[in-house]
């Protein structure tokens, strides 16, 4: 029997999804993560002062807490580098708050974050400076017939548009970025290296329109990358990472920028991926 409100149906899908997504955000699964860790210590300190067992300094109550929380995050096979924020984050808040620094410092450091960075709590892309060897390695990249357009998804401070402007004067270029301070610099930057920079989400640019789209994302936003370029994208354009692979997938062309660090810069057809 079918719905006599299918699109009340979709709807309810939509919010489904969502709320699904929102549960597999590595920022979500985190705050959980320090959540339930917490817990543990806060039930053994109560037990512990009702056994009268002489009391331990608060950091050591912390100590505890980070290693179950890196435990917690093991066991759900976070990133590495989540496994070492699990560990410091409840013991370095205990020994900054023992320094005595106003409370407002904290919160001007955020907020400085925030301007830098962006909501990487959503998009999982942090600000990142590519190279100058990486820079030059896109160059030989890029299309050899004028006219070309490019993209740089979450452009940062322009470094990469500029350099690549200047490089190749005959291409056009644009950048999208969603931080409130890089996005002024390159707008700025823009003017005077002759590229144009658009506030907004990454995730809302249409690709259709462009020869090459590069980005500098995170190991977390490529699965999710891939799938638009393969949607969007013409099949004579190319997609560019820089030092992420795409999960499973062979990229068409490869440089080594510095194999001492693991520099490499990827590049995939997207018509190759298409056949």
């Amino acid at each position: 029997m079918s719905s006599a409100h299918p699109s009340s149906d979709i709807a309810a899908c939509e919010v489904a999804a969502s709320r699904q997504n929102i549960l597999h955000l590595p920022s979500v699964r985190a705050l959980g993560v320090q959540l339930v860790a917490a817990a543990v210590p806060v039930v053994a300190a109560i037990a512990w002062a009702a056994l009268d067992m002489p009391a331990l300094p608060l950091v050591v109550w912390a100590l505890v807490q980070g290693l179950i929380a890196a435990t917690l995050a093991y066991l759900l096979a976070m990133d590495r580098w989540w496994l070492w924020i699990h560990l410091l984050f409840a013991p370095a808040l205990v020994l900054v708050a023992l320094t005595g620094l106003p409370p407002w410092l904290f919160l001007f450091g955020f907020f400085l974050l925030f301007l830098v960075h962006g909501a990487t709590y959503r998009t999982q892309v942090p600000t990142h400076l590519s190279r100058r060897e990486a820079i030059a390695a896109v160059v030989k990249l890029l299309p050899s017939q004028p006219g070309f357009s490019c993209i740089d998804l979450g452009c940062g401070f322009g470094g990469v548009l500029g350099a690549l402007a200047r490089s190749r004067c005959d291409g056009k270029y644009y950048g999208i970025e969603g931080a409130l301070l890089p996005f002024v610099a390159s707008w700025i930057r823009g003017r005077i290296d002759g590229y144009q920079t658009r506030w907004g989400n990454l995730w809302d640019v249409d690709l259709a329109g462009y020869d090459v789209v590069y980005a500098y994302l995170s190991p977390a936003a490529m699965p999710r990358l891939w799938e638009k370029a393969q949607r969007e994208m013409r099949p004579d354009a190319v997609l560019i990472s820089n030092n992420f692979l795409i999960p499973e997938t062979s990229p068409t062309f490869t440089i080594n920028v510095d194999k001492r660090k693991g520099a490499v810069v990827y590049l995939w057809r997207i018509g190759d991926s298409k056949c």
